[in-house]
């Protein structure tokens, strides 16, 4: 998990506006069994993880492989998501 930039008190103001994550994970994200890829949005209060031993499958801005979570690049989680 990372990002190419960061963004300025400006761009956080406006991504607030707009309701959308900023750049990173939120508060009180749950992550476990996950890759999470640059410039990833989760939100507040998201989990994140394969409790139950789950099929592979794709979702929207996420994908389960053997069991691991993985985010893309770019994705946008908004609070309070589960997957």
């Amino acid at each position: 998990m990372g990002a190419d930039s960061y963004e300025t008190p400006a761009q956080r103001d406006e991504n607030t506006r707009q309701g959308i994550p900023n750049i990173g994970i939120g508060d009180h994200a749950t992550i476990t069994n996950a890759i999470i890829d640059t410039n990833a949005r989760i939100g507040n209060n998201v989990v994140i993880g394969s409790f139950d031993k789950r099929a592979d499958c794709d979702g929207e801005n996420f994908h389960v492989r053997d069991n691991i979570v993985v985010i893309p690049k770019d994705s946008l989680i908004p609070d309070g998501v589960t997957i």
